[in-house]
């Protein structure tokens, strides 16, 4: 299992990105987290954590290369690594990065896209957290980042669904659902600072040598289709999923 202490919040971006990106083209993509710790010396120290919407900058400006040409090393070094240029960074279907506040405008992000959301963690309640809904966070402050992916109601309680990046043996299959509707930073300081890069359109290929060249010969000519009387028939049938 990785190190996920450290990668919190670089498990987080890279959860959003690639959700984002599948949202944009229908491509699932496998992204370095390593790439980050080694070369995105803005976004925080390293290893040791970050700022996510400073990671979320980064990826929009240059890319992410995938984790196969740029794997993770960190479990195995405990080290942030040099920076290495060599692999092929990926420019992603992303935009700026929007930030907002509250629960009403978290909870209207959510019906387009995953959000990024920083949390106290730091306390009993999230560190041994089994099931159910958490309806009460001791009121520190936020020391992780996750990523919000949806929001409903269990028996009666409103929540917010939460990806955690400690692995499926934490909680429910390495998800939390913290109380919706109490108003504020939200149930440990899921509204306070959501974060999310805005979709954008698929980016452009880069340019192929491999151009068909246009056809030299004429075309031939073809007899045209003989009116019919009869319409085409209507199915009743509904259309199979």
């Amino acid at each position: 299992m990785k190190d996920y202490f450290y990668f919190c919040f670089r498990g987080s971006w890279q959860l959003c990105i690639q959700v984002l990106h599948c949202l944009a083209t229908g491509e699932l993509l496998d992204l370095s987290q390593q790439q980050l710790v080694s070369c995105a010396r803005s976004s925080g120290n390293g290893c040791q954590g970050g700022w996510p919407w400073k990671a979320l900058d980064y990826i929009h400006e240059t890319g992410v290369c995938s984790s196969s040409d740029y794997p993770y090393t960190l479990g195995n070094t405990k080290q942030d690594g040099t920076c290495n240029n060599s692999c092929n960074n990926k420019k992603l279907s992303i935009g700026a990065t929007i930030d907002i506040q509250g629960e009403s405008a978290l909870q209207s992000a959510l019906d387009n896209q995953a959000v990024q959301v920083v949390v106290e963690a730091g306390n009993n309640v999230w560190k041994n957290y089994k099931s159910g809904v958490v309806r009460q966070c001791p009121g520190a402050q936020s020391d992780l980042a996750a990523l919000a992916v949806g929001y409903g109601t269990a028996n009666g309680v409103q929540h917010f669904k939460i990806k955690n990046s400690w692995g499926t043996v934490w909680g429910e299959q390495g998800y939390i659902y913290l109380q919706r509707g109490v108003g504020g930073k939200g149930m440990c300081n899921a509204a306070e600072h959501p974060l999310f890069p805005k979709i954008d359109k698929q980016p452009s290929p880069h340019p192929s040598s491999n151009v068909p060249k246009p056809s030299t010969d004429k075309p031939q000519p073809t007899n045209k289709p003989k009116p019919t009387s009869k319409n085409p028939a209507l199915s009743t049938k509904a259309p199979s999923n």
